[in-house]
């Protein structure tokens, strides 16, 4: 493998492992009662942990209520699809320039090939 293949593998295990410490499941795990299990605690940890600033923008009861809704949403496959391709796009976007016709012929092609 790539060195930098070992380092992005290394900074993603680093981030989860920070961000959720034991809470992952292993790879291994299947059992839909276990998956469920885990599904609720996960849920459990990240609305118990909200990040600061959104509590100080929006209230605590609304930062839960929230999180709950993205954690809803983000379990449907579709959209979370939906969601990571409109980053993508966006990402590109940034990227690639300032230049609004050139961001229009973009935003318009990927539109096309949906």
């Amino acid at each position: 493998k790539q060195w930098y293949q070992r380092r992005v593998r290394g900074y993603i295990q680093t981030f989860t492992s920070a961000m959720w410490g034991d809470v992952l499941p292993s790879p291994e795990l299947r059992d839909p009662v276990k998956r469920e299990h885990m599904r609720g605690k996960v849920r459990m940890s990240l609305l118990n942990t909200p990040p600061h600033i959104l509590n100080v923008l929006f209230g605590t009861n609304k930062t839960r209520k929230g999180l709950a809704k993205l954690l809803d949403t983000m379990e449907k496959r579709r959209h979370t699809k939906h969601c990571f391709y409109t980053i993508i796009e966006l990402l590109l976007l940034h990227l690639i320039g300032t230049d609004p016709d050139r961001n229009e012929r973009l935003k318009l092609s990927l539109r096309n090939k949906r």
